[in-house]
């Protein structure tokens, strides 16, 4: 039998609670397996990717969605790069995990600009995610 678990992005932010717990917890060997987790992005990123829920300040599709060259929503990218590869550090410290970490963090931003030939052919839905939407 196969279960799914949804993990959500505040919760991410928890990791080590997480692996001690839901993950991994007291689990034997057998138990650990056939598992499917479906992950959200880390706690505040959507806020940054989209639009503030509290402030309403816009993310990143908004600025690209609006703007008139690539500055503005392009800030707002390397703001969302930033910002994952600080908590990739405050999880997991110095370890490979961390560099595996941060280079999938840091994929999305190459990956727009191998897809992209141009900054305004590249249209993104609400729906869509800001790695994939080419």
């Amino acid at each position: 039998m196969h279960t799914v678990e949804k993990i959500g992005g505040t919760s991410m932010s928890r990791f080590r609670e997480l692996m001690d717990t839901i993950l991994i917890g007291d689990r034997s060997e057998e138990e650990l397996y056939n598992r499917i987790f479906v992950v959200s992005a880390y706690g505040g990123i959507t806020n940054l990717l989209l639009e503030h829920k509290k402030t309403g300040e816009p993310g990143v599709y908004a600025r690209f969605a609006n703007a008139e060259n690539e500055t503005a929503w392009r800030e707002a990218l390397a703001t969302v790069k930033a910002r994952m590869l600080e908590i990739n550090r405050e999880l997991f410290g110095d370890t490979d995990a961390r560099v595996q970490a941060d280079a999938s963090s840091a994929s999305g931003s190459r990956m727009w600009k191998r897809s992209c030939p141009t900054w305004r052919s590249c249209a993104p839905t609400a729906t869509s995610s800001w790695m994939t939407i080419c």
